[in-house]
């Protein structure tokens, strides 16, 4: 046999020994089989790949969709097309998020942002950076990812990754404060999946708008789009945001008034998210509740529930949750009369999110509040007697 004959079949085996021991570590790693891969079938190997990738791509889309987008077309492609190196990258970003170590998870997907990748798959895989980095508050290396996704969604041609960046964008300006641009991107992204029939990417649309309405005190509008957000995630069984709009409406049963009904959908939340390992989820239920017990006077059971708030975005290293909920305890202290304490809360809160560059009424109120304790002198106060709201 020429010598040129037998370099190509050494690469032969090679390269057919490296595939199965591709398939074997999918078909073992990803399901821990039981069985010796050897004795496996080819068609029983092919079927745990094939079973591997689709959990793979379930993982993703329900621990990367808090409040966000994902472009699940193309999320399927970034899976099925993975070779061996991506695919691990994948899962231990997919394994990261889940348990909430977010900079880890950027870190994989990063490394896995390699060059050569076809835009749709590179537009997914930004969009899912940049989820990551909204959840850390990094909002400026976020918005930065979205951007990109959304270039490379137009070089493919793929509107439902355009959409979901866009969106995922909506809520970059939405956490600085800005909610005519949130607004606008919000808007276009219905407008994309409405086109294209993405109920996944309206539905997440259709809560973010839901919010906006809520922030500027528009509770009909709210109600109506965290109502037809719900319907949509109940059929489509995406539990992360099913507690996410149960929460929202609460929020506007609470400015409404009605204590009880928003205690009861804060409770419902806050047993769907504990149900599912959400901690972030989690965390803002906590604090629901805690504004819940705040109308009704009763301060110590304001402060345990914000106080159990702050204690998990500490431990998930979320940066705006943590300014939020010392904002609030800052209030709280100031309440009681105990004007260092509020001083100390609300500084540190402050230095939050002027490290993030976070606006809006958040960091306004906290340089008002500042500004009153500065005039109103060191002194301790007795407590304010609570107003108590009607209900």
């Amino acid at each position: 046999m020429p010598a040129w004959a037998v370099v190509v079949a050494i690469l032969g085996a090679i390269g057919a020994v490296v595939t199965i021991a591709w398939c074997a570590w999918v078909a073992v790693g990803a399901f821990r089989h039981r069985h010796d891969p050897r004795a496996a079938t080819r068609e029983e190997v092919e079927q745990a790949v094939e079973r591997a990738k689709e959990e793979l791509k379930h993982d993703i889309l329900e621990y990367f969709n808090h409040w966000r987008a994902v472009p699940e077309k193309s999320t399927g492609q970034l899976v099925a097309a993975a070779p061996p190196d991506r695919f691990k990258l994948l899962e231990e970003a997919a394994k990261a998020q889940r348990e909430h170590r977010y900079a880890e998870a950027v870190a994989h997907l990063r490394a896995a942002l390699t060059p050569g990748l076809p835009e749709g798959e590179r537009a997914a895989l930004l969009t899912l950076i940049g989820n990551s980095l909204l959840n850390l508050s990094r909002l400026d290396e976020a918005q930065e990812a979205y951007e990109k996704a959304v270039t490379a969604a137009v070089e493919a041609g793929d509107e439902q990754a355009r959409a979901a960046a866009l969106g995922n964008l909506g809520n970059v300006y939405r956490d600085r404060g800005d909610l005519d641009k949130a607004e606008e991107h919000h808007k276009q992204a219905l407008g994309i999946d409405r086109r294209i029939d993405n109920r996944g990417g309206q539905a997440a649309a259709l809560g973010n708008l839901g919010l906006i309405y809520w922030r500027r005190a528009d509770l009909e509008r709210a109600e109506e789009h965290h109502k037809q957000a719900l319907e949509i995630h109940g059929r489509l069984a995406r539990r992360v945001a099913q507690g996410e709009d149960v929460a929202h409406l609460g929020l506007i049963c609470h400015d409404r008034g009605d204590l009880e009904q928003a205690q009861e959908h804060y409770q419902e939340a806050l047993g769907l998210h504990r149900g599912i390992d959400n901690p972030l989820g989690e965390a803002q239920d906590l604090n629901n509740l805690g504004n819940v017990y705040l109308s009704r006077g009763d301060l110590d059971k304001a402060e345990e529930h914000h106080k159990q708030a702050l204690d998990i975005c500490r431990r998930i290293d979320n940066p705006l949750g943590q300014a939020n909920q010392l904002r609030l305890l800052g209030f709280l202290a100031e309440r009681r009369g105990q004007p260092e304490e509020a001083r100390r809360l609300l500084k540190e809160a402050l230095a939050l999110y002027e490290r993030m560059g976070a606006g809006g009424q958040g960091p306004d109120k906290v340089r008002a509040a500042l500004r009153r304790l500065e005039e109103a002198g060191g002194q301790e106060k007795p407590p304010r007697r609570p107003r108590k709201r009607k209900e």
